[in-house]
């Protein structure tokens, strides 16, 4: 059922959601059913029909006309329950991680076309300072260790398509400034196995980030692990490094279906 507030601020939205939601109800049905079952002036409905048709969220049934639900709006269900999983899956290792050391938080990025984001966040509750990263948050490639290592393990083509047009303005003393400068940095960590962010976006903050892959040996995910500065020290970073890439792999044998 539509939110009353919803529907008194945007009707258009809360009427293309009752109408999807009695779709959803029946299967299929005609633009007939639809008049008799929602208040909706019959102009409005044909013009919101037309509206979602071209965006795929209906269709019509080859035979008969009736309208179901589109294929696109199926993707994106389809998508959403894919990244709950996701969530519901990488929490307990993250948990586990944030314990291993002194920390802000763990953070797990996707990538979803050309853009990254992020998709969960667990906060090291004893520390009481949190960093930037919220989930459902764009990630830069360029300056984020978690946007850095989703681009270094993605397929070439794609980088070589990305590194020229990203955004390379500066924000800290220690920001990437140039395509020549981070594709040297994205071959480091291809060789290494895991990214550093080092304070490119955040001052003081440091995170140590690994690559999650799925059956496919496709980059799937990145966890990493957020920290201080002082806490992250060029001392520490293997150290850490191996807890988040032994995290990554627990991951990974889980969403390649390896897991014992």
């Amino acid at each position: 059922m539509t939110d009353k507030n919803y529907r008194g601020r945007v009707p258009s939205l809360a009427r293309c959601v009752e109408i999807l939601d009695l779709i959803a109800s029946r299967k299929q049905i005609t633009g007939a059913d639809i008049l008799e079952s929602l208040a909706i002036p019959k102009s409005t409905l044909y013009v919101l029909i037309n509206a979602m048709e071209e965006l795929g969220l209906i269709r019509k049934s080859e035979y008969g006309g009736k309208l179901q639900l589109g294929l696109k709006l199926m993707s994106l269900g389809q998508m959403a329950a894919e990244r709950l999983d996701l969530q519901e899956i990488a929490s307990p290792f993250m948990r586990a991680l944030i314990e291993t050391e002194p920390c802000y938080s763990s953070v797990l990025g996707i990538l979803d076309g050309d853009h990254a984001y992020y998709a969960a966040k667990v906060i090291n509750t004893q520390r009481g300072i949190t960093t930037i990263s919220r989930v459902g948050q764009e990630i830069s490639l360029v300056r984020a260790g978690i946007g850095k290592c989703l681009l270094a393990f993605s397929p070439d083509s794609m980088r070589e398509r990305l590194l020229p047009v990203l955004d390379y303005h500066v924000v800290t003393e220690t920001s990437i400034t140039t395509p020549e400068a981070l594709r040297k940095e994205l071959a480091n960590i291809r060789l290494r196995g895991w990214a550093l962010g080092n304070c490119e976006g955040e001052r003081g903050v440091r995170s140590v980030v690994a690559p999650v892959f799925n059956a496919c040996n496709a980059i799937e995910c990145a966890v990493s692990l957020e920290g201080s500065l002082s806490d992250f020290t060029d001392d520490k970073l293997d150290e850490i490094a191996a807890k988040v890439r032994q995290c990554a792999s627990g991951l990974t044998a889980v969403l390649s279906g390896r897991a014992n």
